[in-house]
């Protein structure tokens, strides 16, 4: 819970370059992770 509120805060207001960067790849994670997670819950049901 800690982690997706630390995205929405360095998203919202980047202090620097390094912390814009830093967000875009956490959320593009965090999406490829969900995706998998999707992807493995339709693979264990089927």
């Amino acid at each position: 819970m800690s982690g997706r509120n630390w995205i929405l805060i360095s998203t919202s207001s980047p202090q620097s370059l390094e912390d814009e960067i830093l967000g875009r790849l956490l959320k593009i994670l965090f999406v490829l992770f969900v995706d998998l997670m999707s992807i493995m819950y339709v693979v264990i049901t089927s």
